[in-house]
């Protein structure tokens, strides 16, 4: 069971969905500017453009549906 202490020392530690909600376009800033995703969306940037028409996903969907 805890104590008043305890639950108090919770709620100052963890942040409140105001304080997120604020810093969310600091955030999504950090995650666009992440050196990890940038790799990746180089990576798959090199690898589309290796892959020679046509493209396996354009098979799903017919073209000349007219």
């Amino acid at each position: 069971m805890s104590t008043a202490m305890e639950k108090q020392k919770t709620k100052e530690t963890q942040p409140s969905t105001e304080e997120i909600l604020a810093d969310k376009e600091r955030i999504f800033e950090a995650i666009r500017n992440s050196p990890f995703l940038n790799r990746k969306h180089q990576e798959a940037a090199e690898y589309l453009s290796k892959i020679k028409p046509p493209f396996p996903w354009d098979e799903e969907c017919p073209q000349n549906e007219e």
